[in-house]
């Protein structure tokens, strides 16, 4: 039995979550990125999927999503690569 003393409980979590960190990463990498389903807001995987999709908008990334069970892959579209690039 593990037993911890003095700990802090975990914050509350928030409605919304906080996907800079995955916005900074995307922008530093030119290859594919791993998200942990867990990591993501969301019931179904095409919810969370979804929802790295909106944030991604937001940021104004065109990007590229492929889903697992546990992960979600994605990488930024060259711009080669999207439809109607201007």
């Amino acid at each position: 039995m593990e037993i911890q003393l003095n700990v802090n409980p975990p914050p509350k979590e928030r409605h919304q979550r906080r996907y800079a960190l995955l916005i900074e990463t995307l922008k530093a990498n030119t290859g594919w990125v791993a998200v942990s389903t867990n990591d993501i807001g969301g019931r179904s995987t095409a919810e969370k999927q979804s929802a790295v999709h909106q944030t991604c908008r937001r940021a104004r990334l065109k990007i590229e999503t492929r889903t697992t069970a546990t992960h979600v892959f994605i990488r930024i579209l060259k711009s080669s690569e999207v439809p109607n690039a201007q």
